[in-house]
């Protein structure tokens, strides 16, 4: 655990097509005592939210027909590492998705909230 007063949040995605699957690294993670997440579309042009998820948690199709907690058995959650999935990137960087915005709004949206709860914290000696 090192500083941290508990483990931090963790959240990956569902594969789909041919992107890598990171249920791997969830299930390990799990397997550490990390809570573990998946983003969720609650909105077309909003932010993800994410749910907690642990293996062997029976999904639900959500908004683009992809496998999501579902809300009655899993909790909401602010994740402190987020996996991201990709198509490719360009030579600056820049990451290349489906082109539907839900990560770029999410990543600027997990960085104001990881700001403001950093800004109320003491930072570790």
């Amino acid at each position: 655990r090192g500083r941290y007063k508990e483990l931090p949040v963790c959240s990956a995605y569902w594969p789909i097509g041919s992107e890598f699957d990171a249920r791997h690294i969830l299930t390990f993670l799990d397997s550490r005592g990390y809570r573990c997440g998946l983003p969720v579309v609650e909105q077309k042009e909003a932010s993800l939210i994410f749910r907690a998820w642990t293996p062997g948690m029976r999904l639900v199709k959500g908004k683009h027909q992809v496998p999501i907690p579902p809300a009655e058995r899993a909790a909401e959650v602010l994740p402190d590492l987020v996996f991201v999935p990709l198509l490719a990137f360009d030579r600056t960087g820049f990451r290349v998705g489906y082109g539907g915005g839900y990560y770029d709004r999410t990543l600027k949206h997990l960085r104001e909230r990881w700001m403001k709860r950093m800004s109320g914290e003491t930072l570790p000696e």
